[in-house]
């Protein structure tokens, strides 16, 4: 199989709502010690404060039938598979880490189930909220609109 030497690119941006009430905050001192560049403690201060968080999600399509989706964070299977299931044809690669990292993105069941990666990883980051249940499908509309842009 050849494959076209030309390829697209195109990303967006999705707000993600957040899940508030955990119950526990670690002080904004200790939290931000933890935290790497400008851009990731900007994105911890909206966090902190906000009701959303922007989450940035990208698409490289090399094929009509071949296509990279690249999300932010540690997305579960849950959501990869969700990723995927928006191309009807071809092969869907998921990648997370990609230019952003605040903790688990969780799919709506694990996010109800509750536990480390639902509920409870954003502690590590100084915060007493996480990702909202919707959050699975913030993602597979932003997803959408990338796959209809190209």
């Amino acid at each position: 199989t050849s494959i076209d030497p030309s390829f697209r690119v195109t990303s967006t941006s999705v707000d993600l709502p957040l899940w508030r009430g955990l119950g526990r905050d670690v002080p904004a001192a200790e939290a931000l010690a933890m935290l790497a560049d400008s851009q990731t403690v900007a994105s911890w201060e909206k966090l902190r404060t906000g009701e959303t968080v922007p989450y940035p999600i990208q698409m490289i399509e090399f094929t009509a039938s071949y296509r990279w989706v690249m999300l932010a964070g540690e997305p579960c299977t849950d959501v990869g598979r969700r990723v995927k299931r928006v191309f009807a044809n071809g092969a869907t690669f998921v990648a997370g880490y990609c230019n952003d990292m605040r903790s688990y993105v969780p799919s709506r069941r694990i996010a109800v189930e509750g536990g480390y990666e639902g509920r409870t990883s954003f502690q590590c980051f100084g915060l007493d909220h996480s990702l909202h249940p919707d959050t699975e499908d913030v993602i597979a509309r932003g997803v959408e609109k990338l796959k209809n842009a190209i």
